[in-house]
Order: C-alpha cells, then sequence, then structure tokens
C-alpha cells in the first residue's frame, strides 16, 4: 500500500523506500538460508544449490512456463 500511494503521488522518495525494501527482503532471505542451513548441518551455500536446482528443474517440467 505505501508503495503504491508512493507511486501513485509521485514521490521523490519512492526510490528510497524501494531500495529499503529490497534490502528488507534479501535480508530475510539470508536469515532463512542461515535458519535452513543450520538446521540441515550444511552450510548455506549448499542450501542456495539445492534450491537453485528444485527451481530450475520444476520450470523445465512445467508446460505452461513456455520454456
Amino acid at each position: 500500500m505505501v508503495i503504491r500511494d508512493l507511486t501513485l503521488r509521485s514521490a521523490a522518495s519512492f526510490g528510497s523506500f524501494h531500495l529499503i525494501r529490497l534490502l528488507y527482503d534479501e535480508y530475510m532471505y539470508y536469515l532463512v538460508e542461515q535458519r535452513v542451513a543450520r538446521a540441515r548441518g550444511t552450510c548455506p551455500i549448499a542450501v542456495m544449490g539445492e534450491f537453485a536446482n528444485l527451481s530450475s528443474s520444476l520450470n523445465s517440467q512445467d508446460p505452461d512456463k513456455g520454456g
């Protein structure tokens, strides 16, 4: 709602707010990856690689993706 309101009003602060939101989203992904890695007893790189492999295999199996 905040981004929508800033966009509709052509606010000068939209760019800054959007960058902060993106940073926050990336930080949340980082924390989730760290906790999953700790729970599995592996390194975070292994968790990220496993997710990337899963994502690419699901996209290649999905006929609606048009790939």
